[in-house]
């Protein structure tokens, strides 16, 4: 099995990516309606607001740039609006935990 290291890499974006992704990630945290624990990382829901979808299928092009070990399912649903599932593999669960927390606590 081929383990990725849990490192992000902002490095990989040119200084114009790297503003963006940060605009993106903002109003990506900022719009969040709720978090679901799944037994191997957590699911994030948005109100199923006009460009909610694009702003996070953006944010998630990015994102997986710097960060590979991740992944990702984006959904949308009429009765859940757009939810966002994050996973990994092992220490993945605990990597977003904590990034969960220092984004709650930064409020």
């Amino acid at each position: 099995m081929n383990v990725l290291p849990i490192v992000c890499n902002l490095g990989v974006f040119s200084t114009h990516e790297r503003t963006h992704y940060q605009k993106l990630r903002s109003r990506v945290t900022a719009d969040v309606s709720g978090v679901d624990e799944q037994p191997d990382g957590f699911e994030v829901r948005y109100a199923a607001r006009t460009g909610t979808w694009m702003t996070v299928a953006e944010f998630v092009s990015l994102e997986s740039r710097c960060c590979p070990f991740l992944n990702f399912e984006l959904r949308l649903s009429p009765d859940r609006g757009v939810s966002l599932r994050v996973w990994g593999g092992e220490g993945v669960k605990q990597f977003l935990s904590s990034e969960i927390s220092n984004r709650r606590s930064a409020d």
